[in-house]
């Protein structure tokens, strides 16, 4: 696999090879993020183009029309408008829009649109109507073409990652290409559009799912972070009640507390699977599901504690044990982690460095960005040790003189990576 990008966010130029393991590294506000904020978005905006399948496509156009219908119901109309109404919505109506082509629908949609605004009802009800029916119009012709409906994805994931600000300050093009054996997409934007997709597609070598970490206190926020909404939800008008007037955080945030809950109940019901990256005896215990409080909870030496009662850094380890419980991550579920060092003192930096290369080394695709010299050395020497090192990548994130970085891959001159993030040590060494 590989990500090319041009001009987005904070990067002007990157080209990087997913390997098993991929390490950017580089200080503060360099870009390293950017890049797993794209590759999530990326890849999510391609699943959902390819998961819009019939069944999926049904209930979604289900939940339109029957609001549709009901909506019309609720009119009061003469016997000859009534009548008119019966025959243009009914369930037959809602069977067509599953069985015709586009060319048929649109015209389907078109007659029933033309009655619409042909009654003499309320404006704002006629409006409500008018929106149902168009919904519906903007559903089946999204669904009907793949770059359409990347395009309305991934337009959707930069909003929520990126608060619609992706491309680069003062540039007239960006580009992100993605490169995935026989998948290939390169999506062009201006002005913080997605303007234009180029694709070539095969479901089979797309990923079915990818994670991004960045902060492993997530554990015991997990139930506020349940009850909140992204942009993507309100956008798309999937809101139950309770979440209408919640507060907004980004898809990915979601996405990771949606999966832990999900672990959760996995627990509940299967219990734990083996332990077979013997995280246990790192942290001395693991989550669990406590049935009585009926949350998670951390079990070491037969006590239970509860998530906000425990050390940052277990939870760093914690996370990976609850994805890999419920199959979140494998061979063909990418986990994403931004600066995983933070909350880790430097001897669990090197522990979890040790982890994610048997991440690595049992298949699953990792994605790593860094600050940290402990940590970077420690994928550096437990790489070799368990003989993958050949299947890990280097690159170092630089800033430039427009305030841009561009991102370099240094797998054999590791020596630039621990010289730029040594600097700020060496500064205050000399007390003379």
């Amino acid at each position: 696999m590989k990500v090319e990008l041009k001009n987005i966010n904070k990067i002007r130029n990157a080209s990087i090879e997913l390997n098993s393991l991929t390490v950017i590294a580089g200080a503060n506000d360099s870009g390293k993020s950017t890049v797993g904020k794209v590759l999530f978005s990326t890849i999510k905006a391609l699943i959902s183009g390819l998961s819009d399948s019939d069944e999926q496509k049904k209930e979604v156009i289900n939940e339109r029309t029957t609001s549709l219908i009901r909506r019309l119901n609720t009119l009061r109309m003469d016997k000859e408008t009534d009548e008119k109404r019966r025959e243009l919505f009914n369930f037959e109506f809602r069977h067509q829009l599953q069985q015709k082509n586009i060319s048929d629908l649109n015209q389907i949609i078109k007659e029933r649109e033309e009655w619409l605004n042909s009654l003499d009802i309320a404006p704002r009800q006629k409006m409500l109507a008018l929106k149902d029916l168009n919904a519906i119009k903007t559903l089946l012709t999204e669904s009907a073409n793949y770059s359409t409906r990347v395009k309305a994805e991934f337009q959707s994931y930069i909003e929520s990652e990126f608060l619609n600000n992706i491309c680069s300050v003062k540039t007239d093009n960006s580009s992100i290409k993605y490169d995935s054996d026989k998948s290939f997409v390169n999506i062009k934007l201006s002005a913080n559009e997605v303007t234009d997709i180029i694709y070539e597609m095969n479901s089979e070598s797309v990923l079915d799912d990818i994670t991004y970490v960045e902060s492993p206190l997530y554990i015991h926020l997990l139930d506020a972070l349940l009850r909140t909404t992204t942009y993507r939800e309100v956008e798309k008008e999937r809101l139950t009640p309770s979440l209408m007037f919640s507060p907004m955080v980004a898809t990915h945030i979601k996405d990771i507390a949606t999966k832990l809950d999900y672990s959760s109940k996995y627990l509940r019901t299967k219990g734990q699977r083996n332990d077979i990256f013997n995280i246990k005896s790192i942290t001395g215990g693991s989550f669990a599901y406590d049935s009585n409080s009926r949350s998670l909870v951390w079990k070491k030496n037969n006590r239970s504690f509860s998530p906000i009662n425990v050390a940052s850094g277990i939870k760093s380890f914690g996370m990976i044990q609850l994805l890999l419980e419920a199959d979140m991550i494998n061979e063909n579920k990418m986990l994403i982690w931004d600066e995983p060092e933070n909350h880790l003192h430097p001897k669990w930096q090197v522990e979890f460095a040790h982890l994610l290369v048997n991440l690595a080394k049992a298949g699953i695709p990792v994605v790593v960005s860094s600050h940290s010299p402990y940590f970077i050395q420690g994928i550096r020497y437990f790489s070799r040790k368990e003989q993958i090192d050949k299947y890990v990548n280097y690159y170092l994130a630089e800033e430039t003189e427009d305030g841009l970085a561009n991102i370099n891959e240094v797998t054999n001159d590791l020596n630039r990576v621990f010289t730029k993030l040594a600097e700020p040590l060496n500064e205050i060494m000399n007390l003379e």
